[in-house]
C-alpha cells in the first residue's frame, strides 16, 4: 500500500507540474510541435486516467489554476487560457462517457464556466460550446443540468458562484453553455438568466453580461422577451439606472447582433397594453449630466430601433421620441450642444441601419420611411444652426462633436429621403439643401462653414463612434451615400437652388484667384472645393458650362507654369493634398472629370484637334522630354502624381472590415488614373508623363525622408524620439487577428512594420504602375525612360530581402509586364534594351540621375539648380527589380531554349540576355568610376570626413577652434597639450 500510495503522488506531482507548464505563458513562446505536443500529453491524461480528471476537477486543480491567474498568482496568457479551456473540454467529455461521479462532473463544469468568464474570450466560448452541441441525447441532459443547477446556485448570490473574494459570475457562461445543447429549454434559461441577473441589488458588469451572449443570441423569443426579460428589464431600469443602463445596452446587443435578430421591441417601448415603457427610462438620460450615461443612452436607443427585422415600427417610435426632444424646449428638449449631440449620433445610427436593409418593396413601408425621414430632416434642420461655428466647436463630454454628428445624421437622412423620393418643396429634404447652401448667401473663409457643410458631401467626417458600438452590424455602422449620391445631391443643388449655389460656387473660385495671386503659401481648399462641385455638375449635364474663372483655373493644368498660374496646381495645395482627404480626393477628381468631359465634347464636335484648343490636362512637354528634365509634363500631372504617392480615401479613417465595401463608393485615385488614360489623346502620352512626374515625386519624398532620418539618428536618444521603440517587447514582427499589427509600437529598421515607408505609400505607388504597364494599347507605356521608372516603381517598397511569398507575386507582375508590355515595344525598337539596360543600372549603382544628352554639371530650372539625387528608396526598388529579373533569367536556358519558336520562353530569354549580357557592362563601367573616385580621395579628405561638427577644418592639421570657442582638436590640440606638459614639468 504504501508503494501504490508512493506511486499515486509521483502521478499526481507529475500530471499537476504538466498542466501548471501547460498552462503558463511562458510556453507561448516555445516552438508549435512543443505546444502541441503538451497539450497532447495533458489531453490525453485527463482522456484516459479517471484519478487524473478527478484531480483536476474535485482535486480543485483546475480552479486553483483558474483563480490563481484571475488574482495575479500566475501568468496566463489569452493562448495558454485556450489550452486550459481544451483541456476541461476535453475532461468534461471524457467524464460523461466513462460515467463519472456527478460531483467531479460538476466541479470540472464550474472551472470552465469560470475560466470562460474570466477569459471574456467569444472564440473560447464558440469553441466550447461546438464541442457540446453533437452530444447524444443522454449526455446532451446530463450536461444540461449540471448547467441549469449552476445557474441556479450562482443566482443566489447574483449570478456569482460563491461569495467570496475570488467568485466569479459563472451563471452567464454556463447559460450560454446550455442553450447550445440541443435539449436547451430557452423559456427556463430565460427565467434563470432573469433571476441572476435582476434578483438582488447586486448587478453584473457589461463584461459578464457579455459572457451570455450565445445564449441571448438564441434561447431568447419574442415570446419570451415579452413574456419576462423585458418587463424585468424596465422594471429594473426604472429603479437603478445607473447600474441597469449599461446592462441594457450590452443585452440589446448580443440580441441585435448580426443584423438577423426578429424580436420586435415596439411593444416594449411604451407602456400602452402592458408594455415595458423601455423608451421613455432609457430617453431621459439622453439629458444626464455625465457623458457615459448620455453615450450609454443613444446607443441603447439605436439598439431599439435595429431591433425589428423587416418592419420599421420600433425605428419610427424611437426617431419621433428622439424628434420631439430635438425640437422641444425648456427641461422637455435637449437644449445644448453635449445634449444633442447624443439625439444627432442616435438618428444616424437609425437611418444607417435603415440604409442598410434592402429597399422596401412595399409601397406603404417605404411611404413610411419617406415620411420619417422628412421628420428627421426637419428637426436637424431646425437645431443645426443652433450648434458652434466649426471654429469653435469641441468635443463633448462622450467625445462627439456635436456639429459633426449633426452633419452626418443630416446626410444619412437625406440619403433616405432620396431612395424613398421624399424630396418635394418644402419638405424635409428641401429644407436641408437650404442648410447646406446658406454658407453661399454670404461667403466667409474665416468662419470656416462652406467646407464644413460642402466639404462633408464629399468627405463626411468620421463615424467611429458607430463603428465602434457592440452589435453593430457593418453596414449599419458605414452606411455612406458614395458619389452617387453626391451626384444626385450637386444636381438638386444646382437645380433647386440654382441662384444661390452657382453664383455662391463662383464667387468662392474668384475669391481663391485673388488670394492665390497675392500669395500663393496659403492653400485654397475651399476654391478647389467650389471648381470640384461644377466640374462635378459638368459631367453629368454638358448643357452647363464653367465659368470663365473656373475654367481657366482647371484648363491651366495643361500648361508646364500650371503651378504659378492656378490656385488648383499650386505647391501649397498638393502639400495639403498629401494630408488631407478633401484636398487630394477633389483634385484628382477634377482631373479626371475635365478628362473625360473633353473627349466626350470633342467627339461630339466631330473629333481631331482644332487650333488654339485647349491643351489635354495629362501630357507629355516634347522640349522638356528632349532637354532632360525629370518632370517633362503639365502641372496636372503633378496632381496625379501626389496623389497616387499619398492616396486619401474619403473613408480612409474607418477601420472596420466593411471599410473596403464602403470606400469602393467613391473613385480612387488609380480609378482616376485609369480614366485620365483613357480618354486622354493618343499624342498627349498620358502614362509616360505620369510614370516620369511620379518617380521624380517618389523619389523627392524618400529623399526629404532620408534627410529627417539622418538628422534624428545622430545619436541614440534622437533616433529613438524619432522612431520610438518599445523595450519590453521581443524585436519580431508578429501577425495579429488582423493579419498586420505588430508587437509593440515601434520596431525600427528592416523589422519595422513602415521600413518600405518613405513619406509615400508604397502598395498604392506599385499598384499606379503596375496597372500602366499592363493596360490597353491606346493607354500604354511608349517611351524608353517611362518604361523604366514603370518597371521600377512596380517595386517600390521592396527590396532584395523580401520575403518569398511577395517575391513569387512581384516575379508574377513582372513577367506580365515584360509579356505584355517590354517585348512589343522591343520589337519596335531594337535599342530600347541597351537604353533600358543603362538606367536600371543608373538607379542601381549611381548617386544621381544622368540626362540622355548632357554632361552631369548641367544646372536644372526649378529643382535646385542641380540634376536630382536618387534616394536609398529608389537604389532598393532597383535592386530588387534586379533580383526578380534575374530569377526570371534563370528560368532560361539559352542552350536548349529558342524563344523564336516557343513565345512563352521570350519573356524568359529578354530578362536572360538584359542580366546576363548587358547589365554587367554598364555595371562594370560604374564600378571602374568608383574606383577612380576612390583612388583619388587623399589623407586630407579622411581627415575632414573625421572632423567634428561645428569645427572649422583646415589642412595641414592647423585646425580652428570649435563654434563654442573652445579649445582647438586635431593636430593643433595635441600640439597644446604638449606644450602645457612642459611647462608643469
Amino acid at each position: 500500500p504504501k508503494f501504490d500510495s508512493d506511486i499515486s503522488n509521483n502521478m499526481s506531482s507529475t500530471f499537476r507540474a504538466r498542466l501548471l507548464h501547460l498552462t503558463s505563458a511562458a510556453l507561448d513562446a516555445s516552438p508549435r510541435s512543443e505546444r502541441v505536443a503538451a497539450l497532447r500529453s495533458v489531453a490525453e491524461s485527463v482522456e484516459e486516467d479517471d484519478e487524473c480528471r478527478e484531480m483536476l476537477g474535485r482535486g480543485g486543480l483546475a480552479t486553483e489554476v483558474v483563480v490563481a491567474a484571475g488574482g495575479g498568482g500566475a501568468d496566463m496568457s489569452v493562448h495558454s487560457r485556450g489550452r486550459l479551456a481544451s483541456v476541461l473540454r476535453t475532461a468534461i467529455l471524457a467524464s460523461l462517457n466513462e460515467d463519472d461521479e456527478d460531483e467531479n462532473l460538476t466541479a470540472l463544469c464550474r472551472a470552465l464556466c469560470r475560466l470562460l468568464c474570466r477569459a471574456e474570450s467569444v472564440l473560447l466560448m464558440d469553441e466550447a460550446a461546438s464541442a457540446f452541441r453533437s452530444l447524444e441525447a443522454e449526455l446532451s441532459e446530463a450536461l444540461y443540468e449540471k448547467f441549469t443547477t449552476l445557474i441556479k446556485e450562482c443566482g443566489k448570490n447574483g449570478g456569482k458562484d460563491n461569495g467570496g473574494a475570488d467568485s466569479s459570475c459563472a451563471a452567464y457562461p454556463a447559460l450560454s453553455l446550455a442553450s447550445a445543447l440541443p435539449c436547451g429549454d430557452g423559456d427556463r434559461l430565460v427565467e434563470l438568466f432573469s433571476s441572476a441577473a435582476f434578483s438582488s441589488i447586486v448587478f453584473p458588469s457589461s463584461s459578464e453580461i457579455k459572457t451570455a451572449h450565445l445564449f441571448l443570441m438564441s434561447a431568447v423569443t419574442q415570446y419570451n422577451f415579452d413574456g419576462r426579460l423585458g418587463p424585468t428589464l424596465g422594471l429594473k431600469l426604472r429603479a437603478h439606472p445607473d447600474k441597469v443602463l449599461p446592462l441594457t445596452e450590452t443585452i440589446l446587443a448580443s440580441l441585435a447582433s448580426g443584423g438577423k435578430s426578429t424580436i420586435d421591441l415596439s411593444f416594449q417601448l411604451s407602456d400602452e397594453g402592458g408594455g415595458a415603457n423601455l423608451l421613455p427610462s432609457v430617453m431621459k438620460h439622453l439629458k444626464s449630466s455625465k457623458g457615459e450615461m448620455r453615450t450609454r443612452a443613444w446607443r441603447a436607443l439605436v439598439l431599439m430601433a435595429w431591433l425589428g427585422g423587416k418592419k420599421t415600427s420600433s425605428a419610427e417610435l424611437v426617431t419621433k421620441a428622439v424628434c420631439d426632444a430635438l425640437t422641444a424646449g425648456g427641461v422637455a428638449g435637449l437644449t445644448t450642444s453635449e445634449l444633442r449631440a447624443g439625439g444627432y449620433a442616435a438618428l444616424e445610427g437609425i437611418a444607417k441601419h435603415l440604409l442598410s436593409r434592402d429597399e422596401d418593396d412595399d409601397d406603404t413601408a417605404a411611404a413610411a420611411v419617406g415620411k420619417l425621414a422628412d421628420a428627421a430632416l426637419g428637426a436637424l434642420t431646425s437645431c443645426l444652426p443652433k450648434d458652434k461655428n466649426v471654429a469653435a466647436a469641441a468635443a463633448s463630454g462622450d467625445g462627439l462633436v456635436a456639429k459633426e454628428v449633426g452633419i452626418n445624421a443630416l446626410l444619412a437622412w437625406m440619403q433616405l429621403a432620396k431612395r424613398t423620393l421624399a424630396t418635394g418643396t418644402q419638405s424635409g429634404y428641401d429644407k436641408a439643401l437650404d442648410h447646406i447652401t446658406e454658407p453661399l448667401g454670404k461667403y466667409n473663409a474665416k468662419d470656416g462653414e462652406f467646407r464644413f457643410r460642402l466639404g462633408s458631401l464629399v468627405v463626411p467626417p468620421p463615424s467611429l463612434y458607430l463603428s465602434s458600438m457592440p452589435g453593430a452590424g457593418e453596414g449599419a455602422a458605414t452606411a455612406v451615400g458614395g458619389e452617387t449620391f453626391l451626384e444626385s445631391v450637386v444636381a438638386d443643388l444646382m437645380v433647386k437652388k440654382k441662384d444661390r449655389m452657382r453664383k455662391g460656387l463662383e464667387v468662392v473660385v474668384d475669391a481663391a484667384v485673388k488670394k492665390h495671386s497675392s500669395s500663393d503659401a496659403v492653400p485654397q481648399v475651399d476654391g478647389a472645393l467650389a471648381a470640384f462641385l461644377m466640374v462635378l455638375y459638368r459631367s453629368s449635364n454638358s448643357e452647363y458650362a464653367l465659368p470663365a474663372s473656373t475654367a481657366k483655373a482647371v484648363a491651366a493644368g495643361g500648361t508646364v507654369k500650371g503651378h504659378e498660374t492656378s490656385f488648383l496646381y499650386s505647391p501649397s495645395l498638393l502639400e495639403a493634398a498629401k494630408d488631407g482627404a478633401l484636398p487630394n480626393y477633389v483634385l484628382h477628381r477634377i482631373v479626371a472629370l475635365h478628362c473625360r468631359t473633353m473627349s466626350k465634347r470633342q467627339q461630339s464636335e466631330g473629333g481631331g484637334s482644332k487650333r488654339g484648343a485647349e491643351q489635354p490636362l495629362v501630357r507629355i512637354i516634347e522640349k522638356r522630354l528632349e532637354e532632360g528634365h525629370p518632370r517633362p509634363c503639365s502641372a496636372a500631372t503633378r496632381v496625379l502624381a501626389v496623389c497616387a504617392a499619398n492616396p486619401n480615401n474619403p473613408l480612409g479613417s474607418l477601420t472596420r472590415g466593411s471599410y473596403r465595401k464602403d470606400a469602393a463608393r467613391y473613385s480612387s485615385v488609380h480609378a482616376s488614373l485609369k480614366t485620365v488614360a483613357t480618354y486622354s489623346p493618343v499624342a498627349a502620352r498620358t502614362p509616360d508623363a505620369f510614370l516620369f512626374t511620379l518617380f521624380a515625386e517618389v523619389n523627392d519624398l524618400a529623399m526629404k525622408d532620408d534627410d529627417a532620418r539622418t538628422s534624428a539618428n545622430d545619436t541614440r536618444a534622437a533616433r529613438e524620439r524619432h522612431e520610438p521603440v518599445d523595450e519590453t517587447f521581443n524585436k519580431l514582427p508578429f501577425a495579429g487577428a488582423a493579419g498586420w499589427s505588430c508587437i509593440g509600437n515601434g520596431h525600427r529598421g528592416k523589422l519595422s512594420a513602415t521600413a518600405p515607408h518613405r513619406n509615400f505609400d508604397p502598395a498604392s505607388v506599385r499598384r499606379a504602375a503596375c496597372s500602366l504597364l499592363r493596360s490597353s494599347s491606346s493607354a500604354r507605356v511608349r517611351e524608353t525612360g517611362a518604361l523604366g521608372r514603370a518597371l521600377v516603381l512596380s517595386h517600390a517598397g521592396t527590396t532584395q530581402r523580401a520575403n518569398r511569398r511577395q517575391r513569387v507575386a512581384l516575379v508574377g507582375h513582372t513577367l506580365d509586364a515584360v509579356k505584355e508590355t517590354v517585348i512589343p515595344l522591343l520589337e519596335k525598337d531594337e535599342k530600347m534594351a541597351e537604353a533600358l539596360a543603362r538606367f536600371l543600372a543608373l538607379c542601381a549603382s549611381s548617386s544621381w540621375m544622368e540626362p540622355s544628352n548632357k554632361g552631369e554639371d548641367v544646372k536644372r530650372e526649378g529643382d535646385g539648380g542641380y540634376l536630382p539625387v536618387i534616394s536609398p528608396s529608389v537604389h532598393e526598388a532597383t535592386t530588387s527589380l534586379l533580383n526578380t529579373l534575374g530569377g526570371i533569367a534563370g528560368s532560361f536556358d539559352a542552350e536548349y531554349d529558342d524563344p523564336d519558336e516557343d513565345e512563352e520562353k521570350r519573356p524568359y530569354a529578354f530578362a536572360h540576355d538584359l542580366c546576363v549580357k548587358r547589365l554587367p557592362r554598364h555595371l562594370l563601367s560604374r564600378l571602374a568610376d568608383v574606383v577612380k573616385i576612390a583612388e583619388a580621395v587623399t589623407e586630407e579628405d579622411v581627415a575632414l570626413f573625421r572632423s567634428p561638427k561645428g569645427v572649422l577644418f583646415r589642412p595641414g592639421g592647423d585646425t580652428a577652434k570649435g563654434a563654442d570657442g573652445g579649445a582647438p582638436v586635431g593636430a593643433a590640440a595635441k600640439h597644446v597639450e604638449k606644450k602645457r606638459g612642459k611647462k608643469k614639468g
